[in-house]
């Protein structure tokens, strides 16, 4: 465990055991203590046992804003649990002052502390059905979470000592939950929205923009109230700012919604009110955090990601560190497995006889192949196809009229599904007798998918599936190469891409070829 953590486990020893033996009540305006236990104890009587507690002199003279613990022994309503519904990366649960990984499916109760390391991010549900988000390097303590006896309404009150929480408040069809997030400089009471929260652990300064619905800022004994779009900040032992207009959510430029090669970009429109963006990757419900990041740049990139269904999220940070509406993009990745490199026959070859030879490497692992055939460059007509060529197979020879053909081809896993199609060859076949075979030259022609715009290709060809033996080792901005073989292998190919700046992704998996006698 790292020093930083050690010693803070060591501070909160004392307050997080003690924090779960009862639950801090807010008092309100006219509250008196029986008037409490009426509503939240089951025993009305057990006012004088609260007095006695919270040393209270007068029962019905209570200062509004002032807490008073109640002890789980006394009280009326029932006590509730959260669950890690997500986690990525190091997520701790403190709980005594001992902590523990956090790991998906456990409760959590009150006084339970939640910790997040860098590059890592948690989720947790309420009794409610209220999520919380937690950001990276966050400290959060759970200090209430109760059902009312007499309303059924839920409670909940939570403590960001460090980092950000966005939450997403249910609103009841009946009755609105109760959610506060408490940080050590302001308040935020909430019925039925969506708001983050940001506590500099440095300064102590306190941010919250609320994105829908209501929120309530207090600090110093001063309110604020919040709408959607609007955002307050305060300094530690300051009132909170007035309400302010958050920046306008970001212009995305030409953001594709289907992507499938890797590195993956999405650009927006600058802002000159913006200091930095704020860019999040979430799931497809937007309900956890994939990665998150802030940048002085208009752009973000991602070099490596798991294929699935994804929400980008984009806000514009002001000169006063309050952040923006976002812009919302959903989109999905889908390349694997990586499509195959095409050997024969490529672009502009001129073919002679009644069969075509499609001759391409084969991904390992893959479980099937799809070859299409089509008369136009969109494929919207297709004239021959077979959809489920074995996985061991790296070529068919298929008999076709004279005519200018196009051909790709695209692989399947047993895991990941079809991948997408590779790159489009097109052909001219004229009218002959026998097999179109590739040429008894003795290079090899390879052709895969092109890039983004100035975008480098490492192709590497080796005799062993480790790729100790390199063969060829080229970078280019091509997306064709010539490999000479010694012999007829097998050949394992890899690629991997490199956008202008230097940022690359990984070397794609391994693909496999063996060359016949006729190649």
């Amino acid at each position: 465990m790292r020093h930083g953590l050690a010693v803070f486990l060591l501070a909160l020893t004392f307050s997080a055991a003690h924090a779960g033996d009862d639950w801090q009540y807010v008092v309100r305006a006219g509250d008196t203590l029986s008037h409490i236990a009426e509503r939240h104890l089951d025993n009305t009587a057990s006012w004088r046992e609260l007095q006695r507690i919270n040393k209270v002199a007068d029962p019905n003279r209570l200062k509004p804003g002032s807490t008073l613990r109640i002890p789980y022994a006394l009280s009326g309503g029932s006590v509730l649990f959260a669950e890690a519904t997500w986690i990525r990366g190091e997520v701790q649960r403190i709980a005594g002052g001992t902590a523990t990984p956090l790991t998906p499916g456990t409760q959590l109760r009150i006084g339970e502390m939640i910790a997040t390391g860098a590059q890592s991010s948690a989720t947790l549900r309420f009794a409610d059905q209220s999520r919380l988000m937690v950001a990276p390097n966050s400290r959060v303590l759970l200090t209430h979470m109760l059902r009312d006896r007499q309303s059924g309404q839920v409670a909940t009150t939570l403590m960001l000592e460090a980092g950000a929480v966005e939450s997403l408040v249910q609103r009841g069809e009946k009755i609105d939950a109760r959610y506060e997030v408490k940080t050590p400089t302001l308040n935020l009471a909430v019925r039925g929205t969506r708001f983050r929260v940001v506590v500099d652990s440095t300064t102590g300064m306190t941010r919250s923009e609320v994105e829908d619905g209501k929120v309530l800022a207090s600090a110093q004994g001063q309110e604020v109230a919040l709408a959607a779009g609007q955002g307050t900040y305060a300094a530690k032992g300051a009132a909170p700012s007035p309400a302010r207009d958050l920046l306008p959510a970001p212009t995305l430029l030409a953001a594709a919604a289907q992507l499938e090669i890797l590195p993956i970009r999405f650009d927006w429109r600058a802002a000159a009110e913006a200091r930095q963006y704020r860019i999040e990757l979430l799931d497809r419900d937007g309900a956890n955090q994939v990665d998150e990041l802030v940048s002085m740049e208009s752009r973000a990139r991602w070099a490596s990601l798991p294929d699935g269904e994804y929400q980008l999220r984009v806000r514009a940070i002001d000169a006063s560190g309050l952040e923006g509406r976002p812009a919302v993009h959903a989109f999905a990745l889908n390349g694997k497995p990586a499509p195959p490199i095409l050997r024969h026959p490529l672009v502009g070859t001129s073919l002679g006889g009644e069969k075509v030879a499609f001759r391409w490497a084969r991904p390992l692992g893959s479980q099937h192949f799809r070859l299409q055939v089509s008369d136009t460059a969109d494929f919207a007509r297709i004239v021959a196809q077979v959809k489920q060529l074995p996985g061991a197979v790296g070529g068919i020879d298929f008999t076709l009229p004279p005519g200018r053909y196009f051909w790709r081809v695209a692989a399947s896993h047993k895991e990941a599904g079809w991948g997408p199609d590779s790159a489009v060859a097109s052909f001219e076949l004229q009218a002959g007798a026998g097999v179109a075979l590739p040429s008894a030259e003795q290079a090899v022609q390879l052709a895969w998918r092109a890039g983004s715009e100035g975008q480098k290709v490492q192709l590497q060809v080796a005799s062993d599936a480790q790729f100790r033996q390199l063969l060829l080792d080229v970078t280019q901005t091509e997306s064709r190469a010539n490999f000479v073989p010694p012999g007829k292998g097998p050949y394992f190919l890899r690629l991997r891409r490199i956008d202008p700046d230097g940022l690359a992704t990984t070397f794609e998996t391994a693909q496999q070829m063996v060359l016949s006698e006729s190649r």
